[in-house]
């Protein structure tokens, strides 16, 4: 199977090369609108407004807002491409290797969107000039690659399922905002209501979120909710199997 991940791969660099500048744009446009939304109510609310967080607060939730929207965009209309032209019906795989099929599938994506990652951070930590200690960076990366990993398998899930992309286009952009609202990367959860704070603390993204955040403002970290993601990966993994299986044997 490590001829499927060097193919991928290759398609994923081929494809972030010929659409290099909409994918860019995509991936920036949405954490843009979202925040401008968002700032517009809090500005209003000026008290509300000036007890917001700082910029390094701010920073970690931009990086997962572009690395999330770039990964599910990309595997969702990649997949989209090879349902149409017929591509995912031709792989002539047996059943036991559709695990490992999908799993490198996933894992080619990682490469790339890692890389973009970095790059993003570093821009905006030297326009901030703020200076994070060495274990921050090590938990930065699996932060990353746990992100890329939950947004490639939710986009293979949007994409292999009977959705076409110019008709399903608001749709996705309403289930990425939903994904934004609920991962408080923009807004602290402290300013959402009693009722929501129950189901927000139990968001895989949320979790990914201020397991960052813990790290770097109070020094602390549990590895609890990152299983938790973890387990959650690996649920939406497995619905991906199933969506595939049924889908190549119809």
């Amino acid at each position: 199977m490590l001829n499927i991940f060097k193919a991928f791969l290759i398609r994923r660099i081929q494809f972030f090369i010929h659409n290099f500048l909409i994918e860019t744009i995509v991936s920036l446009l949405l954490p843009i609108i979202f925040m401008l939304i968002i700032g517009f109510v809090l500005i209003s609310q000026s008290p509300v407004y000036k007890n917001f967080p700082d910029e390094s607060w701010i920073l970690l939730g931009i990086i997962f807002s572009i690395s999330f929207a770039s990964s599910f965009l990309f595997t969702f209309s990649d997949i989209q491409i090879m349902k149409k032209t017929k591509l995912l019906s031709q792989i002539n795989i047996t059943p036991t290797s559709q695990i490992s099929f999908i799993f490198n599938y996933i894992l080619s994506i990682i490469p790339l969107e890692f890389l973009r990652s970095i790059l993003i951070f570093i821009i905006l930590h030297l326009l901030i000039g703020t200076v994070f200690n060495i274990q921050f960076y090590f938990f930065y990366s699996i932060f990353i690659i746990l992100n890329i990993l939950l947004s490639s398998n939710l986009g293979f899930t949007f994409g292999i399922l009977n959705f076409n992309f110019e008709k399903s286009s608001i749709l996705v952009f309403l289930f990425i905002i939903f994904i934004y609202f609920f991962s408080c990367w923009l807004i602290p959860i402290s300013f959402y209501p009693d009722p929501l704070k129950i189901f927000i603390e139990f968001f895989p993204t949320y979790i990914l979120v201020e397991f960052l955040r813990s790290i770097l403002f109070e020094n602390s970290y549990s590895m609890i909710f990152l299983i938790f993601v973890l387990f959650f990966i690996i649920i939406n993994y497995m619905l991906n199997i199933y969506l595939y299986s049924k889908n190549h044997s119809s």
